[in-house]
């Protein structure tokens, strides 16, 4: 149970990362096509 508990939140907290570094990325193509 532990594990599983453990999987749930690292595989949580990694699709927070990964959503917050996409987000990143894209922000500053976005500002690079502006200016």
């Amino acid at each position: 149970m532990f594990i599983s508990l453990w999987e749930f939140f690292y595989g949580h907290f990694f699709r927070f990362w990964m959503k917050w570094l996409l987000r990143q990325m894209t922000g500053k193509c976005e500002l690079q096509r502006i200016f």
